[in-house]
């Protein structure tokens, strides 16, 4: 939780290198302790998608996310609200990146 909540105060101050570091370790340390299924995993993979993003790895985002959105939707609801979220960030992606239709 302390790694998700570092990740969170990195992107407040724009800080994105080393957001990316703590979102990642705070998805690993979720997924070994909750489970990969768990939903503070999957905010926290969120976060990863996010920062890459940030950083302007559109590619490696849009991979990061559409992998991530397969993962939810096995294991949530397809309407759960995080799920959502995903495919919001995969719309921005779109708008942003080469595929705005």
């Amino acid at each position: 939780t302390l790694r998700d909540t570092m990740a969170s105060a990195y992107y407040a101050i724009s800080d994105f290198e080393a957001g990316l570091a703590q979102a990642r370790r705070a998805a690993e340390l979720f997924a070994a302790t909750q489970g990969p299924d768990a939903l503070d995993t999957f905010e926290a993979r969120r976060k990863v998608g996010t920062f890459l993003a940030q950083l302007g790895e559109r590619a490696a985002s849009r991979a990061w996310h559409e992998e991530l959105l397969a993962d939810m939707v096995a294991a949530l609801d397809p309407e759960h609200p995080e799920v959502w979220v995903v495919r919001t960030e995969l719309a921005i992606a779109d708008l942003y990146g080469e595929r705005p239709d």
